[in-house]
């Protein structure tokens, strides 16, 4: 709704200024009038522009600490938000902070205000406004902390791990680019002037270097062009099915992508039962965080179940892909009434395997690329050693 400032004059006669919410300068004039002021000037606020992207975890995790050292100090909430929004705040949420302050003055709640405002993770602005209902926010500011930090601890875990696997690729292009266009080609004049056959692997290491010299930029610009159209042909809702059951079919990465929903969809229902949220209500948010769609359709399945009195188990529709252990936590822990607690530990569980199965596989993956290395690069050495041994042997 567009935001309009106001100078008016109260009933003593005295100035008045603030900003409102409002459908027109109509309706502002009509509530000040309404209030028993006299309206003197109403302006609308140009709309700030905010990146669509939301804000990071390193920058929303540091920006919920300082919330919540603040509230723990003893200053109100909107005190709070001011300093945050006045240069505590990372300088990405600021912007947002400001019009978070600005929904607060006008009597909205700060869960309701970051939905709102935007830019911030549905799970994040409802464990807020649950907490805000309960009287507990600096418990759920905890809560949201410790999530955002072990979601940090995962991320730099396998961002750091993927550093090398990146480097040896880029070695291995580079290395391989080398050879294809500066050693090869000086080779290929005296190849050309024998008149007995080469070996078919210098023919073949010839052909490719002749290719990579003459179309090797057509061939780099077609296969950028293939990689972003397929990008963005993948990116397309009605695609989206398709892409997430392929992805889970894969055979090293369906796994993956596994045990993180599950483990993020079981984080997620933890912490927002804990924070007060109801059964259905936490289904449907962490369903958004499971990043990918046929998991989030389980997750929404066992919200219609347990809306229609079912078993949160009994929702699940054949050929889903929760791991046997998944269903089986979930089933005793809403037997037991301590869903919340075994969600909690169902997710610590496969962030564990998560983690372990990423390590396992970069280490195959390092030693793998470092042979595929050396046998391509020994290849084209080999192969231009046999043809000059061959035109020796003719020369004898």
């Amino acid at each position: 709704m567009p935001e309009f400032t106001y100078t008016a004059l109260d009933g003593s006669g005295i100035e008045r200024s603030g900003r409102m919410e409002g459908a027109s300068d109509a309706a502002i004039l009509d509530r000040l009038r309404g209030q028993g002021w006299h309206p003197v000037r109403v302006v609308p606020v140009p709309a700030r522009r905010l990146s669509s992207a939301g804000p990071g975890t390193d920058d929303l995790l540091l920006a919920t600490r300082e919330l919540r050292l603040l509230l723990r100090a003893g200053l109100p909430l909107e005190r709070a938000l001011s300093l945050l929004a006045g240069g505590l705040a990372p300088p990405s949420l600021r912007p947002r902070l400001v019009r978070v302050l600005d929904r607060l003055h006008n009597g909205s709640g700060l869960g309701n205000a970051l939905l709102s405002v935007g830019g911030f993770p549905p799970l994040y602005a409802a464990m807020i406004r649950a907490g805000e209902g309960a009287g507990a926010l600096d418990l759920v500011l905890e809560q949201l902390c410790l999530l955002l930090e072990r979601q940090r601890r995962v991320t730099r875990a396998v961002t750091s791990a993927l550093i090398y696997p990146a480097v040896l690729c880029v070695v291995a292009v580079g290395s391989l680019l080398l050879l294809l266009l500066y050693v090869v080609p000086q080779f290929a004049p005296l190849f050309a002037n024998t008149k007995k056959a080469l070996p078919a692997a210098t023919e073949l290491v010839l052909a490719l270097s002749a290719f990579t010299l003459n179309w090797g930029d057509l061939a780099l610009a077609l296969l950028l062009c293939l990689g972003l159209g397929g990008w963005l042909l993948l990116r397309r809702p009605s695609l989206a099915p398709w892409r997430d059951r392929m992805i889970l079919r894969l055979p090293l990465l369906g796994p993956l992508v596994t045990m993180a929903g599950v483990a993020r969809l079981a984080r997620g229902l933890s912490v927002l039962l804990r924070a007060g949220v109801g059964l259905p209500r936490a289904l449907e948010l962490s369903a958004a965080m499971a990043g990918n769609g046929v998991l989030a359709a389980s997750a929404l399945s066992m919200r219609d179940a347990v809306r229609d009195g079912k078993p949160l188990t009994a929702g699940l529709p054949p050929g889903h892909p929760l791991p046997d252990l998944a269903v089986t936590l979930i089933r005793v822990g809403e037997q037991s009434a301590r869903l919340a607690e075994v969600t909690e530990q169902l997710a610590e569980m496969f962030e564990d395997k998560l983690e372990t199965a990423i390590k396992r596989f970069l280490s195959l993956l390092e030693p793998a690329l470092i042979l595929l290395l050396a046998l391509f690069v020994g290849g084209i050495v080999v192969s231009i050693l046999m043809a000059l041994v061959s035109i020796n042997e003719l020369a004898f």
